[in-house]
Parts: structure tokens; C-alpha cells; sequence
């Protein structure tokens, strides 16, 4: 399963449903997002390939995003509140 919102008008926080997806495997998110990225990602375990580019989330890098073991590809550039955090 995958989610790709790239460049569409999706603006405001991450819905707390996307967290609820157990078997995604992609998810790409290039549009207006804000806000802080949520812990929970941390509940995506089958997650493989996670893009969240040219959005505008806010905070630390959560450390759950320590637990995506299958996570092969991360893309969270263009964030500049992020240019200081540490990836888990």
C-alpha cells in the first residue's frame, strides 16, 4: 500500500488516521504540511519509503521514527526547523 500527496493544495497537520495505516509501505507527502511531526509514525512498521519534502513541520525529528525497521529511504529536506535536529 502506498500514500502520495506530491504537490497537491494539502495543507495543515498530519491527520492522526494516517498513523492508523499498519501495512503502508510508501509515503510521500510534498505539499503544505505544518505543524510537528508526530510520534506516532513511529506505528508504520511496515513503512519502507518515507518522503516529506517542501513542507513546513516545526520541532525535533521524533526518536520513533527510530523504530521504522524496514525504512530504507528517508527524504525530509527543505525543512528548515529541522536543520539542527538529530535523526534517530
Amino acid at each position: 500500500e502506498y500514500l502520495k500527496f506530491d504537490k497537491v493544495n494539502f495543507e495543515g497537520t498530519l491527520p492522526s488516521e494516517l498513523f492508523r495505516l499498519h501495512q503502508l509501505k510508501e509515503m510521500i507527502l510534498i505539499s503544505s504540511l505544518e505543524g510537528a511531526l508526530p510520534s506516532e509514525i513511529g506505528n508504520l512498521h511496515a513503512l519502507e519509503h518515507l518522503e516529506l519534502r517542501d513542507n513546513r513541520f516545526d520541532g525535533q525529528i521524533p526518536t520513533e521514527l527510530g523504530l521504522l525497521q524496514s525504512l530504507t529511504h528517508l527524504d525530509i529536506t527543505d525543512h528548515q526547523d529541522f536543520t539542527e535536529a538529530t535523526i534517530p
